[in-house]
């Protein structure tokens, strides 16, 4: 394909006219990858795609004795801004223009669920690679200060950079992949590291603008959100979601207590995962583009990073609760004998554990439009002949969180660049 050649204004128009056909189709891109790691066997490497799956249902399953929210003594509640890149005129953490437009688009949020939960810790995440010093203090000054206003209230402002597991995957949260997958997947991440290096009960992640539909317009107090019908559901799964005005499970807003189980599920069928795929995508990018590709709108869109988009939010809605329910006891997720041990009989089906097994199952590369096809071992598989999720398990999620539809996630551009690693490949470290 010829390079393109376009003014600023082009670009920009054909760069609208991109996301409008974007959300209606997604090319498919099918590139066998080369996967650097930190402990993953080459043998465990392959590539696979796999199709959205069906929202599971809640089923019935045996009584259990939920908790009352007084068993939840100390917490946490999260909000985050990611910013897409680096920009040196920027003034806030976030795009705001003005002080005002901070304050009233990101800062009031934050007070609010500090005035509702007075004995929470309320935590503003933000990221230092893609913001500017002078901007951190800027916003800190209107925190504070807004703190103040509503009630002399308590909350913080810290850097993600901060954990562990997100300083030691650098290449995965830079700006060479799309906002919305490290968003995504840092809303787990946070929640989990908050319950196991922050020690407490619970951990909450919520989007700025949920509770925005209140009448009142406040947010949530300690009794609501850990009200007994969402202590049953915590007590039976560990982990709920939420649910839109359109009755959609979104991830707009997690809510996690103590549950090794769940940590563990996450850790692995989430995160982990996710980190292969990006640095999978990274690297087919780094080998192979051209730079007549890298030119090229669509390549950005389209081409392995750009498809790695919406890929933790679908981990969460389609692996997460089949593989927890395994790991509490339930019927476990079965993986095709013969695509993880070579010698299995044909037809053999045996428990899945991708820490034991590799995570080839759960699709390396994918995407929620391609055809669900993986090469393994030289064979040929399709998706839904290589896991086989239990019939019924339970699946957390309440409907009161007063917030708008959640959006489906535009394909963005994502950095022209082809590695910023010193060696020029980009790897990952998996969660333990």
């Amino acid at each position: 394909m010829a390079k393109l050649n376009l003014n600023f204004e082009n670009r920009i128009i054909k760069l609208v006219a991109l996301i409008l056909f974007g959300v209606l189709f997604s090319a498919s891109l099918c590139n066998k990858p080369d996967i650097p790691s930190q402990g993953q066997p080459r043998a465990q490497q392959g590539r696979i795609l796999v199709r959205k799956g069906s929202l599971p249902q809640q089923t019935s399953t045996a009584e259990h004795t939920a908790p009352a929210a007084t068993s939840i003594e100390k917490y946490s509640i999260n909000l985050m801004w990611i910013n897409t890149t680096s920009d040196p005129d920027r003034k806030y953490i976030s795009s705001a223009k003005s002080a005002d437009e901070f304050k009233t688009k990101v800062i009031i949020p934050v007070c609010k669920w500090a005035k509702s939960n007075p004995g929470a810790a309320v935590i503003l995440w933000y990221d230092s690679f893609y913001t500017t010093p002078a901007s951190v203090t800027a916003s800190r000054q209107i925190l504070d200060s807004t703190l103040v206003e509503c009630g002399n209230l308590h909350a913080q402002l810290r850097d993600i950079r901060e954990i562990p597991i997100v300083h030691m995957n650098p290449d995965v949260f830079s700006d060479q992949t799309p906002v919305y997958f490290r968003v995504d997947l840092l809303k787990p991440i946070i929640i989990v590291d908050s319950i196991e290096r922050g020690k407490n009960d619970a951990a909450i992640y919520t989007d700025l603008e949920v509770g925005d539909l209140r009448k009142d317009g406040g947010r949530m107090g300690k009794d609501e959100l850990f009200k007994p019908s969402v202590m049953q559901e915590l007590s039976q799964v560990g982990l709920v979601l939420g649910v839109d005005a359109m009755r959609k499970t979104e991830n707009q807003f997690f809510q996690l207590v103590r549950n090794e189980r769940m940590i563990e599920a996450i850790k692995v069928v989430v995160v982990n995962i996710n980190f292969i795929r990006a640095i999978t995508a990274l690297n087919e990018k780094r080998s192979n583009a051209t730079e007549e590709q890298l030119d090229n709108p669509l390549y950005q869109l389209f081409g392995p990073v750009g498809k790695i988009n919406a890929l933790p939010f679908l981990s969460m809605i389609n692996n997460l609760f089949p593989y927890y329910n395994g790991l509490a006891g339930g019927e476990p997720v079965k993986v095709l004998a013969r695509l993880v041990e070579p010698d299995a009989k044909e037809g053999d089906w045996i428990d899945y554990h991708p820490r034991k097994h590799g995570y080839v199952p759960l699709g390396i590369m994918t995407s929620r439009d391609t055809t669900p096809v993986s090469e393994y071992n030289g064979k040929l598989f399709a998706y839904w002949n290589l896991l086989r999720n239990p019939k019924n398990f339970n699946f957390g999620s309440r409907n009161d969180l007063d917030v708008k539809a959640g959006s489906s996630h535009p394909p963005l551009y994502v950095s022209r660049g082809k590695a910023n690693a010193a060696d020029g490949v980009y790897r990952y470290h998996l969660w333990d």
